[in-house]
C-alpha cells in the first residue's frame, strides 16, 4: 500500500477507518504479523523531517455517555509461556536522542501524567514491579545518569503539590515480614574526593507555620522500633570521624 509523493505540496495521505454504527459497536481494526519460529515484527515509524519530525499519537476512544469510562490504552510486552527458564519481553520507553554539538541541545523528555478532572480527583500514577509466586518481587530503581565531562549529574526530586487545604504527604515505608528481619531505610549523602571540599549534607527539616496567628512549626520525631519479645531498637547520633589530629 503506497501513495504518491510530491515535490512542492503535501505527500499523499493514507486513511484506514472501520465502519461506524449509531446503535451498536463500531467496527474493529486488527493488525497481526505472521506466526513462526520467530514471529514477524511490526513497525510503526514516522518519516524523517528536514525541519521537524512528525508526531506518532496513540489515543484511546472518548466516551460521551454519563457515568462511563473512556477507552483503555494498554501497552503490554509479550509473555513467555514456556515453563523452563523463559523470560517475558521488556517494555521500553525512551526519549528521543539529540545529536546537537552545543549545550543548547537536549534529549527528549519522558512525561507520565494522570488524567485531569474538573470536579473529582485527578488520575493516579502507579509504578509497580512484577510479583512472583515463589521468588522475590522485582526491584524498583530510580536514578539519574552520570554527568559528562562537564556539568552535574541530574537531581532526583519528589514533591507533592500545593493545596488550598492539606498538602499531600510523602511516605517511605518498608514492607513487613513474618520470617526474617525487617528491611532498612538508608539515606546517604554524596562523598567527594576533591581537595578542600565537604561531603554532601543530610538535612531533615520540619515544616514552618508562617501564620502570625497561632502558626506553629511542625514536630521532628526520631523513634526506634518497639520490641515485643526482645529489646527495643536503639537511637544513635554520632559526629563524623576525622583522620587528622
Amino acid at each position: 500500500l503506497q501513495v504518491g509523493t510530491s515535490f512542492y505540496g503535501l505527500g499523499g495521505a493514507v486513511a484506514i477507518s472501520a465502519g461506524a454504527s449509531p446503535t451498536s459497536k463500531g467496527g474493529a481494526i486488527g493488525l497481526t504479523t505472521g506466526t513462526g519460529v520467530t514471529s514477524g515484527d511490526m513497525g510503526l515509524t514516522v518519516g524523517v523531517g528536514s525541519d521537524v519530525g512528525g508526531k506518532l499519537e496513540l489515543t484511546a476512544g472518548t466516551s460521551e455517555s454519563a457515568s462511563q469510562t473512556g477507552g483503555l490504552l494498554a501497552a503490554t510486552a509479550g509473555a513467555a509461556t514456556n515453563t523452563e527458564g523463559s523470560v517475558g519481553g521488556a517494555l521500553m520507553l525512551t526519549g528521543g536522542a539529540s545529536s546537537a554539538a552545543d549545550t543548547l541541545g537536549a534529549g527528549g523528555d519522558i512525561i507520565a501524567t494522570g488524567g485531569a478532572a474538573e470536579q473529582g480527583d485527578g488520575g493516579n500514577v502507579q509504578i509497580l514491579t512484577g510479583a512472583s509466586t515463589l521468588a522475590s518481587s522485582g526491584d524498583l530503581a530510580m536514578g539519574t545518569a552520570d554527568s559528562g565531562l562537564s556539568g552535574n549529574s541530574g537531581n532526583v526530586m519528589i514533591d507533592t503539590g500545593d493545596s488550598v487545604y492539606t498538602a499531600g504527604s510523602i511516605s517511605m515505608t518498608v514492607g513487613a515480614t513474618e520470617t526474617f528481619y525487617g528491611g532498612s531505610i538508608y539515606a546517604t549523602a554524596g562523598t567527594t574526593s576533591a581537595e578542600d571540599e565537604s561531603g554532601g549534607a543530610v538535612m531533615v527539616t520540619a515544616g514552618s507555620g508562617t501564620s502570625m496567628n497561632g502558626g506553629a512549626g511542625g514536630a521532628l520525631a526520631f523513634a526506634a522500633g518497639q520490641g515485643n519479645g526482645g529489646a527495643g531498637g536503639a537511637v544513635a547520633v554520632s559526629g563524623g570521624l576525622s583522620t587528622l589530629n
